[in-house]
C-alpha cells in the first residue's frame, strides 16, 4: 500500500469536511496538505479509513435501503431495453428521485450539512465541518438521537 503519514487513516483525525468530500468522490481531501491531483495512494486511504468507519459503525439499514434501490432502477431500465415500454422510463424516474433521499452523502433522507445545522441548533452553537472530527461528528449524532429518543 503506498499509503502514507500524509493522508488521514484514523476517524478521529479527518475532518467531517473532507468526509463528505471524500464520499462525493473527490479523494484528494484525504491528505492533510492540499493537493490538485489525486491518485491510487489516496484511494487507498479513503478505503482504508472506510473500513474503520463500517467496522465502527455499520452500513445501517437505509444504505441497504439504497443499494436494493439501484439494483431495482438497473432491472427497471434492463426491462426498458429489453421492452421499448417507455412507461417503464417513468418508473425510472420515481425511483431516481426516491433514491436521492437515501444517498450515501445523506443520513436519514438529509445530507450532512442539514444535519450539522440541526446538531448547531441543538448544541446552541454553529459546528464548523472544517474542525469537527468525522468520528466527534457521530458521536454528537449518537447522543442527540438518544437525546431525542427521551
Amino acid at each position: 500500500m503506498n499509503i502514507s503519514k500524509k493522508h488521514y487513516l484514523e476517524l478521529d483525525e479527518l475532518p467531517l469536511h473532507n468526509w463528505e468530500k471524500c464520499l462525493e468522490g473527490d479523494f484528494k481531501y484525504m491528505c492533510e496538505r492540499s493537493i490538485k491531483e489525486w491518485g491510487n495512494a489516496e484511494v487507498q486511504a479513503f478505503e482504508v479509513i472506510y473500513d474503520k468507519y463500517i467496522q465502527r459503525y455499520g452500513l445501517g439499514d437505509l444504505y441497504d435501503e439504497y443499494l436494493a434501490l439501484k439494483k431495482t432502477i438497473a432491472l427497471l431500465e434492463l426491462s426498458y431495453v429489453e421492452t421499448g415500454d417507455t412507461f417503464i422510463l417513468n418508473q425510472i424516474n420515481i425511483e431516481k428521485v426516491n433514491l436521492i433521499a437515501l444517498e450515501p452523502t445523506s443520513e436519514g433522507g438529509m445530507t450532512i450539512g442539514q444535519i450539522v445545522v440541526h446538531l448547531s441548533k441543538w448544541m446552541g452553537t454553529w459546528i464548523n465541518k472544517k474542525q469537527i472530527t468525522v468520528e466527534e461528528y457521530k458521536s454528537l449524532l449518537e447522543e442527540y438521537e438518544r437525546n431525542q429518543k427521551k
